[in-house]
């Protein structure tokens, strides 16, 4: 079954989807270019290997997922291998 719900964004451009989302799920976002939204929910599933990373350091693992995400989101740099261990010399 579909439902229609119709949003309106707030007086800073913010849409509220609480309302017709499950909160406990992740949603992978795409957009086209007449403007549709599309929410398709994921799971995800942690490798063996980050599974062991997480069980062993998680707030480690928890770090290197948001330092990664700030990547992502552009608010990150990429620098060589060499000028990350250049202070250690």
């Amino acid at each position: 079954m579909e439902a229609m719900t119709l949003l309106q964004p707030d007086n800073r451009g913010r849409v509220a989807l609480n309302a017709v989302i499950d909160r406990t799920r992740t949603y992978s976002v795409t957009t086209n270019d007449q403007g549709v939204i599309t929410l398709t929910p994921i799971s995800v599933v942690l490798s063996d290997e980050q599974l062991g990373d997480l069980r062993t350091d998680p707030a480690g693992f928890v770090a290197l997922l948001d330092a990664s995400d700030r990547h992502r989101n552009g608010a990150g740099r990429t620098v060589s291998i060499d000028a990350a261990f250049a202070d250690l010399d």
